[in-house]
């Protein structure tokens, strides 16, 4: 295949938007950028856990093209299993090293 004569994609076509998430959140974006994440993501989806998560979006036809989740870090994320599961004094322990 040879090397296009020019750029396939130039930063100019695109904008990055915050997108609110958290499971509960509805808004069309949210809903489009988790359908992305299912289609397209080898996973076939994203964690719920996210603190933010942002979107690439052509800016001639608004169409989300990408999705960027960014994660909690592990003793936050471990602290908050933690508090959901108060009856299990372990909890918290086993996010940090699941092999427990």
């Amino acid at each position: 295949m040879p090397k296009p004569a020019g750029p396939v994609a130039r930063k100019s076509d695109y904008k990055v938007v915050a997108i609110p998430f958290a499971p509960k959140v509805k808004t069309a974006r949210a809903q489009e950028a988790r359908k992305l994440l299912r289609e397209q993501h080898y996973a076939c989806g994203g964690p719920n856990t996210a603190v933010l998560m942002a979107g690439l979006v052509r800016k001639d036809t608004d169409e989300l093209v990408g999705v960027a989740q960014f994660l909690p870090t592990s003793p936050p994320a471990a602290r908050y299993t933690a508090r959901r599961c108060s009856h299990e004094p372990e909890a918290g322990a086993r996010a940090l090293a699941p092999g427990r």
